[in-house]
């Protein structure tokens, strides 16, 4: 019972606690929407070359696109087609870079 508190209390002053699951699905959608449209028709987010940024952003869809779990998350970054060749693009980008270099990346 003291560790849920604890863990109450810390999710409510980080804000996950603060808000209903349809809440956090909705900002969540409007997030995927904002990057969907800042991605645009661009291979990555600033344009041809891959940066940091598209590595943090892989990292996050990644797990609402591939990770095959029926929520409504999951539904929405399903549905923009430009996030999900986003991510295709930045896997077939590792699987071709050897083991070595992955854990050194020279990234932007």
């Amino acid at each position: 019972a003291m560790a849920r508190k604890n863990t109450m209390k810390r999710l409510t002053a980080a804000g996950s606690a603060r808000y209903s699951f349809d809440e956090l699905a909705t900002q969540a959608s409007n997030i995927l929407g904002t990057l969907s449209r800042l991605l645009g028709s661009n291979k990555y987010f600033f344009g041809d070359k891959l940066h940091s940024i598209d590595v943090a952003l892989y990292a996050h869809l990644f797990q609402f696109i591939r990770i095959p779990l029926d929520t409504p998350i999951h539904r929405a970054a399903s549905s923009y087609d430009n996030l999900v060749s986003y991510v295709k693009r930045i896997e077939e980008l590792v699987s071709k870079v050897p083991h070595k270099q992955l854990a050194n990346p020279s990234l932007q």
